[in-house]
């Protein structure tokens, strides 16, 4: 059981981020639901609500690293955070294009949410995360990958290049963080 304990969930607003989120909160968690869509990240943080679970939705732009600032101060200004899944990603509409046909404001765009935005919320949230540490260990950061960074998938040269740019930071960051936790939860690249 999570006990209260505050997880922040990006993309939460629908899909596998409110069902991750959904999850969270039946085992407890008081959940930060952070997301773009204002009308829909209120609308599930509503529904979470009437169903029990302590939720709330914060929102952020994950390509702009004042808003993801902006949420960090906000999802922890009544103490350290538990945990983080880095679920937000551009994925939906992005294909359809071969490699040399992808105009290069799509290419940013992309990896500016799915990459950058879980190195900028991570970057902001970990300190807290590490705040929250105690004997029976730190907290936790989850990022949500897709194995067709292992394959390759035609038309989503952008999509793919991202995430398996997220593979790699979150097993970086499971290095970098790893010695900070107890001996049975130090982190570890999965």
């Amino acid at each position: 059981m999570l006990d209260d304990r505050v997880v922040v969930v990006t993309g939460a607003a629908r899909g596998l981020g409110l069902a991750i989120a959904r999850r969270l909160g039946e085992d407890g968690a008081s959940i930060a639901l952070c997301d773009i869509d204002v009308r829909r990240g209120e609308d599930s943080a509503e529904k979470l609500r009437a169903d029990g679970i302590a939720a709330r939705y914060v929102r952020v732009d994950l390509a702009d690293a004042d808003s993801v600032d902006e949420m960090a101060v906000s999802v922890t200004a009544d103490g350290p955070i538990y945990g983080l899944v880095n679920n937000a990603a551009l994925a939906d509409g992005v294909g359809g294009r071969a490699v040399h046909e992808l105009a290069v404001d799509e290419w940013d765009r992309v990896l500016d949410v799915n990459l950058r935005g879980t190195f900028l919320v991570s970057r902001a949230l970990i300190p807290s995360i590490i705040e929250h540490s105690d004997e029976r260990g730190g907290g936790r950061v989850i990022s949500i990958g897709s194995d067709a960074a292992l394959y390759g998938s035609p038309k989503l040269t952008h999509y793919i290049a991202s995430k398996g740019g997220v593979s790699a930071l979150t097993r970086t960051m499971a290095r970098d963080l790893g010695p900070m936790g107890s001996p049975s939860t130090r982190c570890r690249p999965v």
